[in-house]
């Protein structure tokens, strides 16, 4: 039977079980199909306005408001498509509050309910689940028996943070400020992720299959943020552009321990364009990464020297030799901007 012969009530259930996208296109295949769907398209079109892009900036609880709603009402995730995460964000739950560097002593913010409500959707997701599980807390700096639900209640909302990204299916565009003293919830889903690629098992399950740009920044003064950061990001499949500013250090066991003890070989990078801004590496860290490039097209360095990190040298010339090594077939545009310093390693 055509699927244009069906009663007008199949069609509409079938319509309602497809996700927005697919309900778009299907829309697309008639003015009869268009039409019958026009209020379900109105409603996706809604959504779709609501949680495309996510700019915190100054935006108050943003990040725990939009979280709650995708939790009540998961088809919202669906529409996540761009996520901005500045350090200007009110990154507390309380505004004007500054979260003690020596959190034990810090007084608890978030209402209990609360609380449960994140940690409960968080520990729902698989992989999710795993990475609290397999996140350790250092007890001098945290206390002892420090947990997420911990983190939440003082008011830092980088778990909230680290659980939206993991709902957002469809997210193409991941914008944040690495913070000062974070807890790395985050860092350690994106490692997880990046591990479980391979698996058939979990891999259509995964999040940030879709992610496509990065921008990393840092918020000091002094200091970086964690070279690791592009090491496992641009091992994502989807990946095309990473770019970073105030990045350094080097990229030793950047993707942890293996639980089987056998070494985890990382994927080839898919990534076209790289651009690290006043930044300061190990050699070896980029080296690492542009060896795993297929098709690099841009690479742009543009040296922070040792106020970013003690741990590197700029080595413009080293940096040359790898990429053209590793990417001579495919760069189309290079650019090494700065003093070289004193090159100590």
């Amino acid at each position: 039977m055509a699927l244009c012969k069906l009663p007008t009530e199949l069609r509409l259930a079938i319509a309602e079980l497809l996700d927005a996208r697919t309900c778009f296109k299907f829309a697309l295949t008639s003015r009869e199909n268009n039409r019958l769907y026009s209020s379900l398209l109105a409603k996706y079109k809604a959504l779709y306005a609501r949680y495309k892009t996510i700019d915190t900036d100054g935006a108050g609880r943003l990040v725990w408001e939009i979280t709650k709603e995708i939790i009540e009402k998961p088809e919202g995730a669906q529409f996540v498509e761009d996520i901005s995460l500045p350090n200007t964000r009110q990154c507390v739950w309380e505004p004007d509050t500054d979260l003690d560097i020596w959190k034990i002593n810090c007084p608890v913010l978030v209402p209990e309910d609360v609380v449960q409500l994140y940690a409960d959707a968080a520990r729902k997701i698989p992989l999710m689940d795993e990475v609290l599980e397999e996140c350790r807390y250092d007890a001098h700096f945290y206390g002892p028996n420090w947990n997420m639900e911990q983190t939440i209640r003082i008011g830092s909302d980088e778990p909230i943070a680290a659980l939206l990204i993991a709902m957002a299916e469809n997210l193409h565009t991941l914008r944040f400020t690495e913070p000062q003293d974070a807890c790395n919830e985050f860092l350690h889903l994106i490692r997880s992720i990046v591990r479980s690629c391979t698996d058939p098992a979990k891999a259509p399950s995964l999040p940030l299959l879709n992610l496509t740009y990065v921008a990393v920044g840092y918020e000091g003064t002094e200091g970086c943020c964690q070279a690791q950061w592009a090491g496992l990001f641009t091992c994502l499949p989807s990946l095309r552009g990473f770019a970073a500013y105030k990045m350094g250090g080097s990229m030793v066991n950047f993707l942890g321990s293996s639980r089987d003890n056998e070494e985890y070989v990382p994927p080839k990078s898919n990534v076209k364009d790289m651009l690290f801004d006043y930044s300061f590496f190990d050699p070896e860290a980029l080296e690492q990464i542009i060896s795993r490039t297929e098709a690099l097209r841009c690479f742009i360095y543009d040296n922070g020297g040792p106020c970013v990190s003690d741990e590197g040298c700029f080595a413009s010339r080293r940096i040359t030799a790898a990429l053209l090594k590793y990417a001579a077939h495919s760069l189309e545009e290079l650019g090494l901007s700065g003093e070289e310093y004193d090159d100590v390693s």
